[in-house]
């Protein structure tokens, strides 16, 4: 996991060398605290940046991109401050993002006859079953009446949305929030109990546990990050975690 893989550290789009690679990093394995860094305050201080899901391969490509313009016609940068603009600029895209998609849903997402078939399957065998995303909810609403259809929260338990995740899963005081539909806004009352077709904003792991019960092995939880959704819910709660990856469909074959 710490090691260097030569043949695969590229500066923009040109491969680097073995020799090059040492030159920067000294050595082919890398200290735990410069890639994960210290967690304080649901943060991690590391001095690298891990892109691990499909959400970060424009951020990559845009970066490598600048990167490779920049080297071939020598403009000076500091490679951090690139990486800071870059991942601002992408933030900022998710608002068009989430205005833009909503209005050609069919252009974005694929329909597939079977996931609400699944579903109703898990509602048969009387599971409970729960959506925590970072996305909002009017966001997630268009998507989900697409896929599955007017109906698709009666499937669900519990909703959470612009969860901030991971510090969902990190943080310890950020209290669950009821998002009133009709208003598209927030409501002050404090939460007790998770009903039914309630759409909740954000809030943190240790009250979803405490306000469903759901404990440790218990728990199935899917994400397609191995990091932000993945690795804390199963080293900090004892969840059993699947980690949803497309690539290996191609993999595997």
């Amino acid at each position: 996991f710490l090691q260097i893989q030569f043949g695969s550290v590229y500066r923009g789009l040109t491969p680097l060398s073995d020799e090059e690679v040492l030159r920067l990093y000294k050595n082919r394995i890398m200290p735990i605290a410069y890639v994960e860094g210290n967690m304080r305050d649901g943060r991690t201080n590391s001095a690298m940046i891990q892109l691990a899901d499909l959400f970060s391969v424009p951020e990559i490509g845009l970066l490598c991109n600048v990167t490779d313009y920049f080297e071939k016609n020598h403009v000076d940068y500091h490679p951090e401050i690139l990486f800071r603009d870059v991942r601002a600029s992408l933030i900022d895209a998710h608002l068009v993002m989430h205005k833009i998609v909503p209005e050609n849903v069919e252009h974005y997402l694929e329909p597939n006859k079977n996931l609400r078939l699944f579903l109703e399957r898990l509602r048969n065998a009387n599971k409970k079953l729960f959506v925590v995303t970072n996305s909002p909810y009017k966001f997630v609403n268009k998507g989900m009446d697409f896929l599955i259809g007017s109906d698709w929260k009666t499937f669900f338990d519990v909703i959470i949305v612009q969860a901030r995740k991971p510090r969902f899963f990190t943080d310890k005081s950020r209290p669950i929030r009821i998002y009133d539909e009709r208003s598209g806004s927030h409501i002050w009352d404090r939460v007790t109990k998770l009903e039914k077709g309630v759409i909740y904003f954000e809030g943190t792991v240790k009250q979803l546990q405490e306000l469903t019960e759901w404990r440790g092995h218990q728990v199935l939880y899917f994400g397609d990050h191995p990091y932000s959704d993945l690795a804390d819910v199963t080293l900090e709660h004892g969840w059993r975690t699947g980690a949803i990856i497309p690539e290996l469909t191609h993999e595997i074959r």
